[in-house]
């Protein structure tokens, strides 16, 4: 069960017209993270910041949100349990946000 949830990469996003680009380098995860609202730059921060915190993904996948698909803003793997983050001011439409794949 420990293992049962490995997340290796973010979700890649196309960048939202108009919206500001927040770089920073994870100590967590050593390697660099890229964000697109300032919400989440800032939990990005408390979860660098908080020691509970073992390892973390942004934009983890896709999850069913009131028969919605969002994409999930982290997740989290805390020292006793694991949780996904879902901020209140997502972007609206999901498809136009996730990267060509192709």
């Amino acid at each position: 069960m420990e293992n049962s949830l490995h997340i290796a990469e973010p979700v890649a996003l196309v960048r939202p017209r108009g919206a500001h680009r927040f770089e920073g380098f994870s100590p967590k995860l050593a390697r660099p993270l890229t964000f697109y609202r300032r919400g989440l730059l800032e939990q990005w921060i408390l979860f660098e910041a908080y020691p509970a915190v073992i390892v973390f993904c942004e934009r983890p996948g896709c999850v069913n949100v009131n028969g919605k698909e969002r994409l999930a803003d982290f997740w989290v793997r805390y020292v006793d349990r694991q949780e996904l983050v879902i901020l209140d001011d997502a972007f609206g439409n999901l498809s136009s946000q996730l990267a060509d794949r192709s």
